[in-house]
């Protein structure tokens, strides 16, 4: 029987195109500005969750809002 394996064992783990520590937060923000703005009709925290969610992206080791390590994360 032949096993596949990833190329990188020791890659960080990812979700599309983000680190799974970014896309929890992106997710937590975004849940969190749903009820913000079910409660107050204001759109602004939504927004901020949209625009961390795009300064966190990263595509190929390569961040939106910067060059940085892999081991690193996009937005602090």
């Amino acid at each position: 029987m032949q096993y596949l394996y990833p190329q990188n064992l020791r890659a960080e783990a990812g979700m599309w195109l983000w680190s799974m520590r970014d896309f929890t937060v992106v997710a937590m923000c975004v849940l969190l500005a749903v009820l913000v703005l079910a409660t107050t009709r204001s759109p602004i925290p939504l927004a901020v969750a949209g625009v961390y969610g795009f300064l966190a992206i990263r595509f190929e080791e390569v961040c939106m809002s910067r060059d940085r390590a892999p081991q690193e994360s996009c937005v602090h």
